[in-house]
């Protein structure tokens, strides 16, 4: 069941009825794996941050703003396909921005 009172939402299963947030929806709706059948392999896995989370925000705001939302969110989801730069696609090892050879 669906009711969307004071933005509440009740959602009941078999198992077990949850309280929806708005947080939640938010979480859900911006979660790239929900429309991915695949994430690349070689994003899953821990590694050294190139550059910290606030920066990637900023770039990804200034990027959005010249791109556009849509053009940005289509690029996003090319790269967690694994559609990136990396050794593969240039001569210096140097210039993959951090991905090695595997």
């Amino acid at each position: 069941m669906w009711s969307g009172e004071r933005g509440v939402s009740l959602i009941t299963t078999k198992q077990q009825s949850m309280r929806w947030t708005a947080e939640h929806v938010k979480r859900m709706l911006t979660n790239p794996f929900y429309c991915l059948r695949n994430i690349d392999e070689r994003l899953v896995g821990e590694h050294e941050p190139l550059i910290s989370e606030e920066k990637f925000i900023a770039g990804g705001v200034r990027l959005i703003r010249k791109l556009g939302p849509e053009e940005y969110l289509r690029e996003l989801l090319e790269n967690l396909k694994g559609h990136f730069v990396s050794n593969d696609d240039v001569d210096d090892d140097a210039a993959a921005l951090g991905y090695r050879r595997t």
